[in-house]
């Protein structure tokens, strides 16, 4: 098995050389078609973005696309992502019919929020494309935008299967993972258009179409929380709620949840818990936004603090409080940084390579066009971080306001029961089972303070609504 292994290195390694020395012979040479030429060569030898380089100046300088060179485009932008293609003028892109050009032209106009002109272009991108999955899912995000609910959950509909059947067919692992995850947006897109149209049960038959292996599954459930409370359960949102405090999700932290639980405890008049909620959010969090805004107003500016933030796996003064890495870690379990963390890594890998090969002209723009590359991604990295944390600052203050306006209303219901000389009637049992909806496939496991892993996110507290009053004073009963 080593021997076979060996002769199949050896026999790639001689076949991405001879590719190479080819690249290198159109690149020296006058051919008008050399750029093409070279790409295929660069595809041959696996040096992908060395290959969306020369393509990039191929477009540039040609009218028209050949069959080969189409099908070329495709392999490179699942290689290199899309993003890497972005820096193309929509004037060369436009030059073209073509589909994976029309997806570009589809996504750079999204992007600008020309949404018109982006849902003309990803129409445009065949079903035999590789691109058709994800223009399908970007038809069914600008359909939702234009409150075209019909038309949004169809094609989100349609994305499902289509990236169901992309896995099944593909043998490459990261491009399978890829496919389900889009099939994943679709659903999760589609269970919050039954949200917004006020169908909370069909919601959580979508939402719950989703594993809980998924890297999207903890990113759910606050929406899942938010559902049941619409349906009036406010116990089962508190106990989806909890489940963030598992070891297991210790790092999924969320503002807003700290608010939903507050409001879930003031619908069932548990008014002093609300409070509790409250307090400790105030108190918590006004560490955390401090500490982000000392960072941010320090390094804002800078191109690469915020990707070595992340990127490092030491301690540091900045990175080694339990509030940043669980920040972190959230961070990277997220499908954006995931594919640009792929991205980044590929090119890097790719650059090294290209550092190894003999000196020439062509290891030189190589190397250039790379680095340029590798440093991009790197950009964009940096400034997902920074955006990210610059979002939960905003959603801290923003919140903080939400926790503020319960506070008050809270007094103000206080207020109003010691006028009328009434008080919430209290004084009974916390939880119990009788307090808990379920359907008829669920069961009761009672929480004794493990959290199991098949178990979370489906936990419900057991309380009793304590929003019925009684007199006090002189004329209330005994």
């Amino acid at each position: 098995m080593k021997f076979l292994f060996g002769l199949l290195f050896i026999s790639l390694s001689f076949n991405g050389q001879a590719s190479l020395k080819k690249a290198y012979k159109y690149y020296r040479s006058k051919d008008p078609s050399k750029y093409e030429k070279m790409t295929y060569q660069f595809i041959n030898s696996k040096y992908y973005f060395s290959a969306l380089n020369s393509a990039k100046l191929h477009l540039e300088k040609t009218e028209k696309l050949s069959n080969k060179f189409s099908k070329a485009l495709e392999v490179i932008l699942m290689k290199t992502g899309k993003e890497a293609f972005m820096d193309i003028e929509i004037d060369v892109l436009k030059k073209f019919s073509d589909p994976t050009i029309n997806f570009l032209l589809g996504m750079k106009y999204f992007n600008e929020r020309n949404y018109e002109l982006a849902q003309k272009y990803l129409k445009n991108v065949e079903e035999s494309n590789k691109n058709i999955v994800e223009s399908v899912f970007v038809l069914g995000v600008i359909s939702s935008n234009f409150n075209k609910d019909k038309d949004a959950q169809k094609y989100y509909n349609r994305c499902q299967n289509l990236s169901s059947v992309a896995a099944d067919q593909v043998k490459n692992e990261k491009l399978k993972k890829y496919y389900i995850l889009v099939a994943e947006k679709c659903i999760i897109h589609s269970a919050r258009l039954y949200y917004r149209s006020e169908d909370f049960q069909k919601a959580l038959e979508i939402y719950d179409l989703i594993p809980k292996t998924s890297y999207n599954w903890p990113f759910i459930l606050l929406e899942k929380a938010w559902v049941f409370y619409k349906l009036g359960d406010y116990n089962r949102t508190l106990g989806i709620i909890t489940t963030y405090k598992s070891p297991l999700l210790s790092e999924y932290f969320y503002p807003e949840s700290e608010v939903l639980m507050s409001l879930a405890y003031f619908k069932l008049c548990l008014w002093d818990d609300s409070i509790n909620v409250i307090n400790n959010y105030y108190e918590e969090y006004k560490k955390r936004s401090n500490q982000l805004k000392t960072i941010l107003d320090k390094y804002k500016d800078s191109e690469h603090f915020f990707f070595n933030l992340i990127m490092s796996n030491k301690e540091t003064k900045i990175g080694n409080t339990f509030f940043m890495r669980n920040m972190k870690t959230k961070m990277k379990k997220t499908v954006k940084y995931s594919l640009d963390l792929i991205a980044y890594n590929e090119s890097k890998d790719e650059y090294k390579r290209i550092k190894k090969l003999p000196n020439n002209s062509l290891k030189r723009i190589m190397a250039e066009w790379v680095l340029d590359d590798y440093e991009l991604i790197k950009l964009k990295m940096n400034h997902f971080v920074k955006k990210n944390m610059f979002q939960t600052v905003n959603e801290i203050y923003s919140f903080s306001a939400e926790m503020f306006n319960i506070k008050l209303e809270i007094s103000s219901k206080k207020r109003s029961l010691l006028y009328k000389n009434q008080k919430l009637i209290s004084g009974r049992s916390r939880g119990s089972h009788e307090n808990v909806k379920r359907d008829t496939f669920q069961f009761f496991w009672e929480f004794k303070g493990s959290f199991w892993a098949d178990e979370l996110g489906d936990y419900s507290f057991g309380l009793e609504s304590n929003c019925k009053s009684v007199k006090v004073g002189p004329g209330a009963k005994s």
